[in-house]
């Protein structure tokens, strides 16, 4: 096996660290020939991925479990992935053990809790995003969660959930609802420019999108929701229907503000001066 080649790594795998690439027969000189090849990227300290990897919305995840071997996502983290919430966080949300020591991250952010005895391991479930084993609480353990740390998420986020529980088995609560939205006309304002030409121009969105949520600092799975609610209200913007629709929702906050008070990802506006039909 040619050890400088990049095909010794999985194609499968997303995120890595050296001693799996020892596994793999790549030695810890030869990934630092890779590195200067430009056949992997360096994407944290201990961290890196093939060059041209396909990168899901929950890439950060995946990084945040090599980072933090034994952590399990938790609360708003878990929320997100079971697409139990409205609201995207701006860092990984993970539980450690009470007396485990706090990890020294660079990337990804991370919020991190600790949890002990079964309130860590009930309800955790091993998940496979990107090739990385990913730790997250289950639904019904999230929604505990949320009610347990209600005073850090708010009661209104944990009735979010537990009304998304429910309705998932068939059940049905009164919840309120929150709205959300975006600056008119924004479009592209938060994808960085880049002169090179792709013939991919999917892929390239995405690797820009993820560099810039590094940059940022914010959760990748945020930047792709707000990357695509904003092209909407460009295209929107862009149409013959543009005054027909007023935006509003909490997400308005990014016009006053450059760091959100709140983070959202549903959108809302209020059609005006639209003729409505009868059946």
């Amino acid at each position: 096996m040619n050890r400088n080649n990049a095909s010794a790594i999985p194609e499968d795998v997303g995120v890595f660290r050296p001693k799996d690439a020892e596994r793999w027969g790549v030695s810890r000189t030869a990934l630092q020939r890779l590195l200067e090849a430009g056949k992997i990227e360096r994407v944290g300290r201990g961290l890196y991925v093939r060059v041209g990897a396909n990168f899901t919305q929950h890439h950060t995840l995946a990084e945040a479990a090599r980072r933090v071997p034994g952590g399990i996502v938790c609360l708003l983290s878990a929320l997100n992935y079971h697409r139990m919430t409205t609201q995207s966080p701006h860092e990984v949300w993970i539980a450690i053990p009470e007396k485990a020591r706090k990890p020294n991250a660079d990337w990804p952010p991370l919020r991190i809790l600790r949890f002990s005895g079964e309130a860590l391991t009930f309800g955790a479930e091993v998940h496979l995003i990107e090739g990385v084993e990913v730790t997250v609480t289950s639904r019904a353990k999230t929604v505990a969660d949320c009610f347990k740390y209600r005073n850090k998420l708010g009661v209104d986020l944990a009735v979010e959930a537990l009304r998304d529980y429910l309705c998932r088995r068939g059940r049905s609560m009164d919840a309120p609802r929150g709205g959300s939205g975006l600056p008119r006309g924004t479009g592209d304002a938060t994808l960085p420019r880049s002169t090179r030409m792709t013939t991919n121009t999917a892929h390239s969105v995405k690797d820009r999108l993820l560099k810039l949520s590094k940059e940022r600092r914010e959760e990748f799975n945020f930047v792709l929701v707000r990357y695509g609610l904003e092209r909407l209200l460009y295209r929107l913007s862009c149409s013959s229907h543009a005054d027909e629709f007023i935006l509003k929702g909490a997400m308005l906050f990014t016009v006053w503000a450059e760091h959100p008070h709140r983070a959202t990802k549903d959108l809302t506006s209020m059609a005006a001066g639209i003729r409505a039909w009868s059946d």
